[in-house]
């Protein structure tokens, strides 16, 4: 028998082996973009946080409690919680960034210690 075409069965099977590769690619590609989307938030938080570190050394005196605002960034907010050491010129400064639509967890944070520039 010469046969000169494809049976219904191989064009199915060819078909779910395509549809199944597709599949695959499309999960990668929208892991791939969420990944991306993560990553560029933890840069932007990482820039704020250099920011606010910044300006914070550049003030001088820290006050001691916590305080929360927004940055000009309009996703982010920063939490800072500071504590003078005893017998120390040094401050221990909690920075978190936190993202506005989600406060109640952060995405980044910093632990740092600053020193007084009042007590040079």
């Amino acid at each position: 028998m010469n046969r000169k075409g494809f049976l219904l069965f191989e064009i199915v099977i060819s078909i779910v082996v395509i549809s199944t590769c597709l599949i695959y690619v499309a999960r990668a590609y929208s892991s791939s973009q969420l990944a991306i989307k993560k990553s560029r938030e933890l840069v932007r938080a990482t820039t704020l946080v250099e920011k606010k570190l910044w300006e914070l050394e550049n003030a001088g005196e820290i006050e001691e409690g916590e305080t929360e605002e927004d940055f000009q960034d309009k996703d982010f907010a920063v939490k800072t919680e500071s504590a003078r050491l005893e017998d120390s010129d040094l401050n221990i400064v909690d920075l978190k960034i936190l993202k506005k639509d989600k406060p109640e967890e952060f995405l980044y944070s910093v632990s740092t210690y600053l020193k007084n520039k009042s007590s040079e």
